[in-house]
C-alpha cells in the first residue's frame, strides 16, 4: 500500500524510477492503491460492527459503572 502510494508521487519516482516499473506504470499503481484502500475500508468497517453487535455498550457501561447488565432471555 505505501509502495504503491509511492509510486504516484513523481517527485519519488524521479529518485526510484524502477519503482514504476515494480507496478507496471502508474495508472496500475494508482488502481492497485485504491482497490487496498477499498479493502482495508471494508475490514475496518466489518470489525467495527462486530464489536457493536457483541455489546459493546453494554461492556463499556459495565467497566465504568461496575454493573453488568445481563439480558433477560439469559437470565432464566
Amino acid at each position: 500500500m505505501i509502495l504503491s502510494g509511492l509510486a504516484q508521487m513523481p517527485a519519488f519516482t524521479a529518485i526510484s524510477p524502477e519503482l514504476i516499473d515494480l507496478f507496471g506504470g502508474r495508472q496500475t499503481a494508482r488502481t492497485l492503491h485504491v482497490v487496498c484502500m477499498l479493502w482495508m475500508i471494508l475490514f475496518l468497517v466489518v470489525h467495527v460492527v462486530e464489536v457493536f453487535v457483541a455489546g459493546a455498550v453494554n461492556q463499556i457501561r459495565s467497566m465504568i459503572t461496575g454493573k453488568y447488565l445481563v439480558p433477560k432471555e439469559d437470565a432464566e
